[in-house]
Order: C-alpha cells, then sequence, then structure tokens
C-alpha cells in the first residue's frame, strides 16, 4: 500500500513541475509530458494488478482429489499416495486419492478430463495418457489436459539370462539383425509401454523379435529356462533378479546411464537413436488457470524433494526428474508423437 501511494505522490509532483513550467508558448511540450505521465501510470497500474493478480489466488481452500489410474497397492498407487502425503504439507489441505482402475487408466484419464477445471481434481499420469487415447480406449487427448509438472522417469531395459549366449548388447544387436524373427522379447502386455518400447528398439536396429506378453514372474521363469531370450522392462521390474545373478542387462534405453549400473550401454551410445523412458506426473483439466497450477507444480515439487519421498524412489529404483509446466507439457508432446508413430506401425491404432 506504500508503494502504491508513493507512487501515486510521484506522478503527481511531476505533473505538478510539469505544469509550472509550461507557459503557452510551450503548450506542445506540455501536451507530450503529460502524456508520458498518463503512459507511465497506465503501465504501472498494469504491472500492479498483475502481481495482485499472481499473489492473491486463494488456492487450495479445501481438500484435492488425486485421481490414480491403476489399483490400490500397485506401484504406482504406492508412489503416487506417498507423494501426496509429502505435498499436503506445502498445500495446507488434505489429498484424498481415490482409484480409478480400469482400461489401461482410461477411466480416470475421462474422470479427470470431465471434471471442473479449478484445480481441484487431478491425475496421476504417465505415457498410459496417450497409449490409451491411440488404443481407442479413451476419446479424450492430451489436449484434454495441461500438465502440471513430471516427477519422475522409469528407463527401459533390456536384459537376458546371466548364462546368455551373448556376453553383451553389441553381440546380441549383431545376432538379432543376421536372424530376423528368431528371438522372443517378453514385455508386460501388448500395446503397453514395454511392448512399444521393444518395438521401438527392433526399428532403431533394423530387425524384427517376436513380441510376447507375460506376467513379471512367468518372464523370469520362461527365460531362465531358455524358452523366451529377452525381457523389455522398467528396471524396478528386474533390478532384484540382475542382483541375484539370474538376469543380465544388455543396455538400457533412457537417455543417460543407470545410476545402479553404470557400466550398462545406452542405446544412444552405441549409435541407435532410441529413447524410451516411462514418466510419471500429473495433470490438470485444460482449462485450470495457470495460476493454479503454479500452486499445484510447486508444491508437488516440494513433495519430490522431501526425504521421505526420496528414500522411497531410490529403494524402488525411481529417477526423479522433475518439470515445471510448459516443459513437462513439451516433453509429453514429444512423448505422445512417438507413441503414435509406434502405434500406428504396429497396427493398433487408426487415429
Amino acid at each position: 500500500m506504500k508503494k502504491k501511494l508513493l507512487a501515486c505522490m510521484s506522478l503527481i509532483t511531476v505533473a505538478a513541475m510539469l505544469a509550472a513550467c509550461g507557459s503557452s508558448a510551450a503548450s506542445a511540450p506540455e501536451s507530450q509530458a503529460e502524456s508520458q505521465v498518463e503512459s507511465a501510470a497506465e503501465s504501472q497500474s498494469e504491472e500492479s494488478t498483475e502481481k495482485e493478480e499472481t499473489a492473491s489466488v486463494d488456492f487450495p481452500t479445501h481438500y484435492l482429489d488425486f485421481i490414480i489410474g491403476f489399483d490400490a497397492g500397485s506401484g504406482a498407487d504406492t508412489n503416487g499416495r506417498l507423494l501426496c502425503t509429502q505435498a499436503e504439507a506445502y498445500l495446507g489441505q488434505s489429498i484424498a486419492v481415490t482409484n480409478k482402475d480400469g482400461a489401461g487408466g482410461a477411466l480416470a484419464y475421462t474422470y479427470v478430463a470431465a471434471s471442473k477445471p479449478d484445480g481441484y481434481t487431478l491425475s496421476w499420469n504417465s505415457n498410459s495418457q496417450s497409449i490409451a487415447s491411440y488404443n481407442g480406449n479413451m476419446a479424450c487427448t492430451i489436449d484434454d489436459f495441461k500438465q502440471v509438472c513430471r516427477i519422475s522417469v522409469e528407463d527401459m531395459v533390456i536384459t537376458a539370462a546371466a548364462d546368455s549366449q551373448w556376453e553383451s548388447a553389441e553381440d546380441m544387436i549383431a545376432d538379432a539383425v543376421a536372424n530376423p524373427g528368431a528371438y522372443i522379447m517378453v514385455n508386460g502386455g501388448l500395446g503397453g509401454f514395454n511392448h512399444l518400447s521393444g518395438v521401438a528398439f527392433q526399428n532403431a536396429i533394423g530387425t524384427e523379435f517376436q513380441h510376447m506378453p507375460l506376467p513379471v514372474a512367468d518372464q523370469i521363469t520362461n527365460i531362465k529356462n531358455g524358452e523366451v531370450q529377452l525381457i523389455v522392462s522398467s528396471l524396478s521390474n528386474v533390478k532384484n533378479y540382475v542382483e541375484s545373478g539370474d538376469l543380465k542387462i544388455l543396455l538400457t534405453l533412457g537417455e543417460e546411464p543407470l545410476e545402479a549400473f553404470p557400466d550398462v550401454p545406452t542405446a544412444k551410445s552405441l549409435g541407435y537413436d532410441v529413447v524410451m523412458s516411462m514418466y510419471r506426473g500429473i495433470s490438470v483439466p485444460a482449462e485450470t488457470p495457470d495460476e493454479v497450477v503454479a500452486v499445484l507444480a510447486e508444491a508437488f515439487r516440494q513433495g519430490m524433494e522431501s526425504d521421505d519421498y526420496k528414500t522411497y524412489a531410490e529403494a524402488n529404483n525411481i529417477k526423479l526428474s522433475y518439470l515445471g509446466p510448459e516443459d513437462f507439457s513439451a516433453y509429453v508432446s514429444e512423448n505422445d508423437a512417438a507413441i503414435h508413430d509406434i502405434m500406428v506401425e504396429i497396427g493398433m491404432t487408426e487415429k
């Protein structure tokens, strides 16, 4: 208030000085000076209004609904619930977590997209937001959401049995290229992100694999007895089996080397232009005000940086990788385009 009063007094003083110095012979300069004063006043008023609007956003005033598209007790559920608990301290309001599992996350995404765009209904999102759209499980697309922030990424890895004939990624790639279709690569489900990652990898190296969906436990059993040769999955799904000596990681499809296994090469380091990482983040309905999104992004950033959440992420091989609203939106758009192209290629979408 004091700053505004001083600013107004200054403008009045300047106007008075200009009037005192003027004369009938100097009417043009006087008019120009008055115009400059009025322009400065208007500009200052607009800036003050913008700052007041940003500072005065009254959000949140009550609890928030955090919607998870997968079942209670799943990795996505445990992860999201802990993040919400940590973010509550910053928001000063509780966050109610609801599971709306089904159709690969489509039920949750559809519910959130149709919700009131006031910031009180949020979605725990991932690459499944694009997959559920392109496979026909839901009518909405990424354009029906405003991206709040990215929390983490989980790089895809390709593993083989510890006693596999391949000593390195280069050995496996050379063999697969020389014998297209000869080897079986298992994933967690046809059309899922693991499957799409396997397709992206085979395209990058210029060959074909047989792609087979299997539950994780069956993947391990079948690769150990030699019925399948490769697994494409997140690191968290196979890390324990690597440490127990059952599997070995041949390469990662992440942008950077794995922190837990820094000697494992990335596909990019071997000269193949393919990066496949599963992200997790938060989105809200598309028309949610930017100032509300900014509050949410900061709250969940602080939740991500809490000691409890960092401990959880480290224990579960989750790489924390924050992106704010603008950068996350660009990231999701790029990821969405890549997923679309792969799904068209394998005949899983006509969009």
